[in-house]
Formats: structure tokens, sequence, C-alpha cells
């Protein structure tokens, strides 16, 4: 049904669980994330109850090393870019947002692409409040962008001045 993998040598492919670790364990992992040869995305966080789940999960916590969203991103005809996040009915909602133009938009394709943003907060009187979001990469590799709720979430988090330091208190690592 959705495809997994494309490789030259599919006999070469091996699958293999994630690694778990206990919560304790939080800043040890955290510290050795980058040791892997692979990029690493980021850590999930949940409960050692929690069924795996495919999509958003109350029961799990991504941490990303960047705050970054993935938005459906289209140019109108008189050159103004259209941020898009999909709704909890599967529709496209417009993301509002100052995007920082590079070389990314400037390859946008026509037709438009899920591009990911790295959202850049400043530091304010209250926190940190998201200033833009600057064009990382296209996402070839997804076909839909980021849930709205997702990107809301995000957006908060990264005003807030959300830390390491933080979560790993959270996790209780």
């Amino acid at each position: 049904d959705a495809l997994i993998s494309v490789q030259r040598a599919p006999h070469a492919l091996h699958l293999l669980p994630k690694a778990c670790a206990p919560a304790a364990k939080a800043r040890e992992v955290w510290a050795a994330r980058g040791a892997s040869p692979y990029r690493c995305d980021g850590l999930l966080f949940s409960r050692a109850d929690a069924r795996v789940e495919r999509g958003t999960s109350n029961a799990m916590l991504k941490w990303k090393p960047v705050w970054s969203v993935d938005l459906l991103t289209r140019r109108s005809s008189n050159g103004e870019l259209a941020l898009h996040a999909v709704d909890g009915t599967g529709e496209l909602a417009r993301v509002p947002g100052a995007v920082e133009p590079n070389e990314v938009l400037a390859a946008l394709p026509e037709a438009g692409a899920i591009v990911e943003y790295h959202v850049l907060c400043e530091k304010g009187g209250g926190g940190a409040a998201p200033t833009r979001l600057v064009p990382a990469r296209v996402r070839g590799d997804k076909d839909a962008p980021n849930a709205l709720r997702t990107v809301r979430s995000t957006l908060e988090l990264a005003a807030g001045g959300g830390t390491e330091a933080a979560l790993l208190r959270a996790v209780g690592g």
C-alpha cells in the first residue's frame, strides 16, 4: 500500500527496531544523537505502556534539534507565497508567516511543494517570539503538509522558548 524504501540493492536492506531507553538516560541519548551515520530528525519520547501509533499521538512527544514545520508552499500568479497545513477535516488551511526568501524558494516547482521551514525566534520581553520561517529543504518524501494542530503547537512551543534542559527535566532525564 505505501512505499517504504527504494534500494538499488534490495538484498542489502535491513529492518531493525528503533532503540529505546528509559527516561533516566535521556541526557545520554540526546548527547549521543549526532554519533549516528544517519540523519537524525530528533528524538521520540513516549510512555512505556503506550501503543505505537502512526501520525499524531498525544502519547508521544517528538523533540527536534531545530523547530520546524512542513507546509505546502505555492506561489500565486502575482508571486505571493501561500503556506498551507491540513486542518482537522483534511482540508488545506492557510498558515500566516513571514518567510525569508532563499535558494529553496527560488527553485520551488511551479505547482508548489511541501517545504520544511525552520522557525526562527527572537528573544522578547516575555520569552521568545517567532519572527520568520526559513525554508530549509523541499520534502520530496512527503505528499501532505503537517496538520494545522502540529503547526500551531510547534509555533507555540518555539515562542515559549522551549529548551533542551526543559525537555530533559519534563521527561525525567
